[in-house]
């Protein structure tokens, strides 16, 4: 790990590959973001690292960490390093990283390895894709992109990847005044941003609007499976809450179809003091954590939704807690298959029990993160289309979109 003044850099990358030192983090700053100068500097270590075959992560990086068991790594300036878990995160920003590992620990939500690529002079998103496409450590793969290098290579990686394991961008620099903010500015803006956006859909990548929507959806594929339709039960014990989030979840494109008279029958036999059944289902103001229990066990074996979102608000003090238990333990119980997502008042997104339900603040927050996970479910199931190359194509030129 260097982390030397910018002008002392190259030397000691130097001695290092002389020593035989294979890998290296630079996280001092003062390279290419920092002007000419800079420029010239980040160069030299594009330099060596061809020269010797020494791998390098940087410069102007935060570091690296990696909790995938056994003695974790925390090589960054984070105060705290991140829970233990199955994302792989990757960002071109450092200071993001840092914020990322705060939210990260308050919702729970643990991650494989966390890398900062800084000015990526030799190692990129594309390298850590193919990376964790077979990392037995990683289930779902998490970026926060301002640029891509080689967007060819990054389309075949995704669409490969993206057949097994999800992938989660959060693109930034879509605009002019965005690259201005950005390490890319200048002469490394991407094009027309539309073009990003088809890139993404055809390699079956998840593009979340804001880093909000983007922890929300690795919260969830990373607790539960994605749905396998479109249709969504919802339980709550307040109507005009249920409301809201069936509102939300039409709106993003899912599905709230109205329960059949057997499964409304089945409802009225375990839940007696539950008023609407219909769907949207309200499980009255004085439902307890048997009845969310029965009516979640009821809505999964109906066989007519593909997910279901829990909907929580004490009538008094107390009674989260409980609640959650309950819910927690039917999913447990009823197994994998319907993914289960949970909005309890006065928990917000505070993980729940051992993390096999993700929570939300809010109910918009869960069915945005449901249906994205959808879309990808979706694009799955689609035949797999051969990838297509243009006559006489240079396939490894180094190009930017």
């Amino acid at each position: 790990v260097v982390a030397t003044a910018a002008e002392e850099v190259p030397q000691v990358v130097r001695h290092c590959a002389a020593k035989g030192v294979e890998a290296v983090v630079v996280v001092s700053s003062g390279f290419a973001e920092a002007g000419p100068e800079g420029a010239r500097r980040q160069q030299e270590l594009s330099q060596v690292c061809r020269e010797t075959g020494m791998r390098m992560i940087g410069p102007n990086s935060v570091g690296i960490c990696s909790m995938t068991g056994g003695p974790s790594l925390n090589a960054t300036t984070a105060p705290s390093p991140p829970l233990p878990g199955r994302v792989g995160f990757l960002s071109q920003s450092g200071a993001l990283a840092l914020a990322v590992i705060e939210h990260t620990r308050q919702i729970g939500l643990g991650l494989s390895h966390l890398v900062s690529v800084g000015n990526k002079v030799d190692i990129s998103s594309n390298d850590l894709l193919e990376y964790w496409e077979d990392d037995p450590h990683t289930d779902v793969v998490v970026l926060y992109l301002e640029s891509f290098g080689n967007p060819r290579r990054f389309s075949r990686l995704a669409r490969r990847v993206a057949r097994h394991k999800p992938i989660l961008v959060v693109k930034s620099a879509r605009t002019a005044a965005g690259a201005r903010g950005s390490a890319t500015s200048g002469s490394m803006l991407d094009a027309a941003d539309r073009t990003v956006d088809s890139l993404f859909r055809q390699s079956g990548v998840i593009r979340a609007e804001s880093l909000r929507d983007l922890l929300d959806i690795a919260n969830l594929l990373a607790r539960q499976p994605p749905p396998g339709g479109p249709s969504v039960g919802i339980l709550s014990n307040a109507g005009g809450l249920g409301a809201l989030c069936a509102d939300a979840c039409v709106g993003a494109g899912l599905q709230v179809p109205e329960l059949s008279e057997a499964a409304q029958a089945e409802l009225r036999t375990h839940v007696p003091t539950a008023g609407r059944r219909r769907n949207p289902i309200d499980v009255s103001h004085d439902a307890g954590p048997g009845a969310y229990a029965q009516a979640l066990r009821t809505l999964a074996g109906s066989g007519e939704v593909d997910a279901v979102i829990v909907l929580f608000i004490p009538p008094l003090l107390g009674g989260v807690d409980e609640v959650v238990g309950a819910v927690q333990q039917t999913v447990l119980d009823l197994g994998p298959g319907l993914p289960v997502l949970g909005v309890f008042a006065d928990r917000g997104a505070a993980p729940c029990g051992d993390g096999i339900v993700p929570c939300f603040e809010f109910p918009e927050e869960a069915a945005r993160a449901l249906a994205r996970a959808y879309d990808w479910q979706r694009w799955r199931m689609r035949p797999e289309e051969r990838f297509w190359h243009p006559p006489e194509a240079e396939s490894d030129r180094k190009s930017v979109v």
